[in-house]
């Protein structure tokens, strides 16, 4: 199909587009246990969950499999896919939730503890994992005199009562 161009010559066609190239196989990489386990894409810190639900869904694994697994409520794993911190415990007992996960779907147990420490940034002591919410109130000691009035009282009243 050559074009005629405005000064009379005739240009070649412009050459076929490549076809794109399929995606890269993910890279394998040996676990604790031995058995290869797929490197998946970088994800975004904020984005842990979606990383572990889909090193799930590559093992073709339902959330009620993983729960079985590793005696994880499914809920907890629900709350862990979502990255919703106020349902999920301290972050301690969330650590031992993603290790066993990470065993159960075949991912790098360090990587997996290293993604969810860069996703869930120590707040440090004392500060709830959600960074949400006051310090419980000061104890209210309002109560002590009434209940001591009235202990004085029953003691006077029962020592009158029998001396008379």
């Amino acid at each position: 199909m050559d074009e005629h161009t405005p000064n009379g010559t005739t240009d070649p066609a412009p050459p076929p587009a490549a076809a794109p190239e399929p995606p890269a196989a993910p890279a394998l990489r040996e676990t604790r246990a031995g058995e290869p386990a797929p490197s998946l894409p970088e994800a975004e810190p904020a984005r842990f969950g979606a990383w572990l639900a889909r090193a799930r869904e590559r093992r073709h694994l339902s959330l009620d499999d993983v729960a079985h697994m590793t005696k994880i409520r499914r809920a907890i794993l629900e709350a862990l896919e979502r990255d919703a911190r106020r349902e999920l415990p301290e972050k301690v007992f969330v650590m031992g939730y993603v290790r066993s996960v990470a065993n159960a779907v075949g991912l790098d147990v360090d990587e997996a503890l290293r993604r969810f420490q860069d996703s869930w940034p120590d707040d440090g002591p004392g500060v709830l994992p959600t960074g949400e919410g006051e310090p419980p109130p000061a104890r209210s000691w309002a109560w002590v005199a009434p209940v001591g009035a009235a202990i004085l009282f029953a003691a006077v009243a029962w020592f009158i009562v029998n001396l008379l």
